[in-house]
Protein backbone atom coordinates (compact mmCIF):
# COMPACT_ATOMS: atom_id res chain seq x y z
CA UNK A 1 0.00 0.00 0.00
CA UNK A 2 1.15 3.54 -0.96
CA UNK A 3 1.83 6.69 1.39
CA UNK A 4 -1.58 8.08 1.93
CA UNK A 5 -2.49 11.80 0.35
CA UNK A 6 -4.00 13.04 3.22
CA UNK A 7 -3.07 13.35 7.19
CA UNK A 8 -4.68 10.84 9.01
CA UNK A 9 -4.02 11.78 12.25
CA UNK A 10 -5.42 15.48 11.33
CA UNK A 11 -9.04 13.81 10.94
CA UNK A 12 -8.50 11.47 14.16
CA UNK A 13 -8.06 15.10 15.66
CA UNK A 14 -10.73 16.44 14.02
CA UNK A 15 -13.22 13.25 15.54
CA UNK A 16 -11.94 13.85 18.68
CA UNK A 17 -12.84 17.41 18.84
CA UNK A 18 -16.25 16.67 17.41
CA UNK A 19 -16.96 13.99 20.28
CA UNK A 20 -16.06 16.68 22.73
CA UNK A 21 -18.91 18.84 21.36
CA UNK A 22 -21.51 16.42 21.26
CA UNK A 23 -20.52 15.71 24.38
CA UNK A 24 -21.61 19.21 25.72
CA UNK A 25 -24.77 19.21 23.52
CA UNK A 26 -26.19 16.80 25.93
CA UNK A 27 -27.05 18.74 28.81
CA UNK A 28 -29.01 21.40 26.56
CA UNK A 29 -30.41 18.16 24.55
CA UNK A 30 -31.88 16.81 28.60
CA UNK A 31 -33.31 20.62 28.81
CA UNK A 32 -35.13 20.52 25.57
CA UNK A 33 -36.50 17.05 26.50
CA UNK A 34 -37.43 18.43 29.96
CA UNK A 35 -39.15 21.18 28.53
CA UNK A 36 -41.05 19.55 25.68
CA UNK A 37 -42.05 16.79 28.23
CA UNK A 38 -43.64 19.73 30.34
CA UNK A 39 -45.22 20.87 27.61
CA UNK A 40 -46.89 17.66 26.36
CA UNK A 41 -48.57 17.64 29.72
CA UNK A 42 -50.26 20.68 29.10
CA UNK A 43 -54.23 20.32 29.77
CA UNK A 44 -56.50 20.60 26.48
CA UNK A 45 -53.79 19.64 23.74
CA UNK A 46 -55.12 18.90 20.71
CA UNK A 47 -54.13 15.11 19.27
CA UNK A 48 -52.00 17.02 16.54
CA UNK A 49 -49.69 19.05 19.01
CA UNK A 50 -48.97 16.43 21.02
CA UNK A 51 -48.21 13.51 18.43
CA UNK A 52 -45.56 16.39 16.62
CA UNK A 53 -44.65 17.40 20.59
CA UNK A 54 -43.64 13.30 20.79
CA UNK A 55 -41.35 13.45 17.34
CA UNK A 56 -39.43 16.16 18.66
CA UNK A 57 -39.12 14.40 22.04
CA UNK A 58 -37.66 11.20 20.75
CA UNK A 59 -35.75 12.93 17.85
CA UNK A 60 -33.81 14.88 21.51
CA UNK A 61 -33.27 10.86 22.73
CA UNK A 62 -31.59 9.76 19.68
CA UNK A 63 -29.64 12.80 18.97
CA UNK A 64 -26.61 12.52 20.60
CA UNK A 65 -26.30 8.46 20.19
CA UNK A 66 -26.93 8.99 16.57
CA UNK A 67 -23.78 11.46 16.31
CA UNK A 68 -21.42 9.33 18.52
CA UNK A 69 -22.30 6.99 16.23
CA UNK A 70 -21.52 8.71 13.15
CA UNK A 71 -18.26 10.07 14.63
CA UNK A 72 -17.70 6.14 15.04
CA UNK A 73 -18.44 4.91 11.94
CA UNK A 74 -16.21 7.37 10.47
CA UNK A 75 -13.61 6.35 12.70
CA UNK A 76 -13.56 2.95 11.51
CA UNK A 77 -13.35 3.49 8.19
CA UNK A 78 -10.25 5.30 9.05
CA UNK A 79 -6.49 3.19 8.24
CA UNK A 80 -5.01 2.39 11.61
CA UNK A 81 -2.07 4.86 12.37
CA UNK A 82 0.01 5.07 15.36
CA UNK A 83 -1.89 8.42 17.13
CA UNK A 84 0.45 11.18 18.42
CA UNK A 85 -0.36 13.27 21.58
CA UNK A 86 0.89 16.22 22.90
CA UNK A 87 0.24 15.29 26.35
CA UNK A 88 2.59 13.75 29.07
CA UNK A 89 1.92 10.41 29.03
CA UNK A 90 0.58 8.26 32.51
CA UNK A 91 2.10 5.69 34.29
CA UNK A 92 -1.50 3.25 35.35
CA UNK A 93 -1.72 2.57 39.05
CA UNK A 94 -4.70 0.51 40.24
CA UNK A 95 -7.38 2.46 41.59
CA UNK A 96 -6.38 5.60 39.79
CA UNK A 97 -8.88 7.37 37.48
CA UNK A 98 -7.83 7.92 34.07
CA UNK A 99 -9.50 10.82 31.02
CA UNK A 100 -10.07 9.21 27.37
CA UNK A 101 -7.91 11.97 25.35
CA UNK A 102 -8.33 10.03 22.12
CA UNK A 103 -11.12 8.27 20.72
CA UNK A 104 -11.19 5.28 18.85
CA UNK A 105 -10.56 3.13 22.43
CA UNK A 106 -13.09 0.05 23.70
CA UNK A 107 -13.25 -1.75 26.45
CA UNK A 108 -14.28 -5.26 26.43
CA UNK A 109 -14.70 -8.73 27.34
CA UNK A 110 -15.59 -12.27 26.05
CA UNK A 111 -19.42 -13.47 27.38
CA UNK A 112 -18.39 -17.56 27.50
CA UNK A 113 -20.96 -20.05 27.17
CA UNK A 114 -21.18 -23.40 26.88
CA UNK A 115 -21.59 -23.49 23.44
CA UNK A 116 -20.25 -19.87 22.62
CA UNK A 117 -17.85 -17.28 23.26
CA UNK A 118 -18.93 -14.06 22.30
CA UNK A 119 -17.04 -10.45 22.59
CA UNK A 120 -18.98 -7.51 24.69
CA UNK A 121 -17.57 -4.26 23.89
CA UNK A 122 -18.23 -0.50 24.91
CA UNK A 123 -16.64 1.97 22.81
CA UNK A 124 -14.76 4.86 25.21
CA UNK A 125 -15.41 8.39 24.08
CA UNK A 126 -13.07 11.57 24.25
CA UNK A 127 -13.78 12.71 27.57
CA UNK A 128 -14.92 9.51 29.54
CA UNK A 129 -13.17 8.91 32.79
CA UNK A 130 -12.53 5.25 33.57
CA UNK A 131 -11.11 3.52 36.64
CA UNK A 132 -7.74 1.49 36.20
CA UNK A 133 -8.52 -1.91 38.31
CA UNK A 134 -4.96 -3.36 37.42
CA UNK A 135 -2.84 -5.74 35.09
CA UNK A 136 -4.25 -9.22 34.72
CA UNK A 137 -3.01 -12.32 33.34
CA UNK A 138 -4.71 -15.16 32.53
CA UNK A 139 -3.19 -19.03 31.64
CA UNK A 140 -5.99 -21.57 30.64
CA UNK A 141 -5.73 -25.66 29.86
CA UNK A 142 -4.65 -24.93 26.39
CA UNK A 143 -1.51 -22.88 27.13
CA UNK A 144 -3.17 -20.03 25.75
CA UNK A 145 -2.31 -17.09 27.46
CA UNK A 146 -4.12 -13.62 27.62
CA UNK A 147 -3.02 -10.55 29.59
CA UNK A 148 -4.51 -7.22 29.42
CA UNK A 149 -4.73 -3.37 31.35
CA UNK A 150 -8.15 -3.81 32.99
CA UNK A 151 -10.37 -0.34 33.15
CA UNK A 152 -14.16 -0.10 34.89
CA UNK A 153 -16.40 2.86 33.36
CA UNK A 154 -20.36 2.90 34.30
CA UNK A 155 -19.83 -0.43 35.85
CA UNK A 156 -18.65 -1.79 32.91
CA UNK A 157 -15.38 -4.35 33.53
CA UNK A 158 -13.11 -4.38 30.71
CA UNK A 159 -9.89 -4.82 28.99
CA UNK A 160 -8.45 -1.89 27.22
CA UNK A 161 -7.83 -1.63 23.03
CA UNK A 162 -5.94 -0.56 21.58
CA UNK A 163 -2.62 -2.26 23.37
CA UNK A 164 0.75 -3.56 22.63
CA UNK A 165 1.72 -6.67 23.81
CA UNK A 166 -1.62 -6.88 26.38
CA UNK A 167 -0.82 -2.90 27.70
CA UNK A 168 -3.26 0.11 27.22
CA UNK A 169 -1.95 2.20 24.28
CA UNK A 170 -0.91 5.55 27.31
CA UNK A 171 -1.49 7.54 24.41
CA UNK A 172 -5.03 7.23 24.36
CA UNK A 173 -5.36 8.32 28.47
CA UNK A 174 -4.40 11.23 30.77
CA UNK A 175 -4.56 11.15 34.40
CA UNK A 176 -7.62 12.58 35.59
CA UNK A 177 -7.91 15.92 38.13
Amino acid sequence: MGKLKWDVNYVHNQLDHLELVINKLQPTIDEVEARVTRLNKAKGLPQYVTQRLGTLQFTNEATTGRLLAGVRSVRDALPEVERKTLHKLPRLRAGNRYKVVLGGATLSYEEVGRYYHRPVTRHLYVGDIILYRGHYKLEDEHVCIKHGDIFEIDGFVGSFSPAVKGFAYVNYLAKAK
